[in-house]
């Protein structure tokens, strides 16, 4: 009788242990999703309507300031160690490691773009 009413208790804990680590997860790849999303709204901001001139527009570069801000943020939540585990499942794994290499790059074209008007400011 012991055994069986603590083997309830080890499946109950383990149960609430997974599906606390799930919803984490799950919180975790959405908030990713809407900084990348709010990243993309602010770069789509800094070049509506973009012209030479507006380049120097101390909004411009906020905006790529913004976007890069959030663009960091999307790659935490990507790397977090409760997402890890999803590392080593054959589909999910590609499309994380493909969105990280996504905002890696977008990271670097951003900073990129900052210091190019940063020169063309000077």
């Amino acid at each position: 009788m012991a055994t069986l009413a603590r083997y309830r208790r080890v499946l109950l804990i383990g149960t609430l242990v997974l599906v606390g680590w799930g919803l984490a997860v799950g919180w975790l790849l959405r908030s990713a999703g809407d900084q990348m999303e709010a990243g993309q709204h602010e770069l789509d901001r800094a070049r509506e309507g973009a012209t030479p001139a507006s380049l120097l527009d101390p909004s411009t570069t906020d905006a790529l300031e913004r976007a890069r801000g959030h663009f960091s943020s999307a790659r935490r939540r990507l790397r977090n160690p409760l997402v890890l585990p999803l590392r080593v499942v054959p589909v999910v794994s590609r499309h994380l490691r493909s969105a990280d290499a996504v905002l890696a790059t977008t990271d670097g074209a951003t900073a990129s773009a900052m210091s190019g008007i940063e020169r063309l400011a000077d």
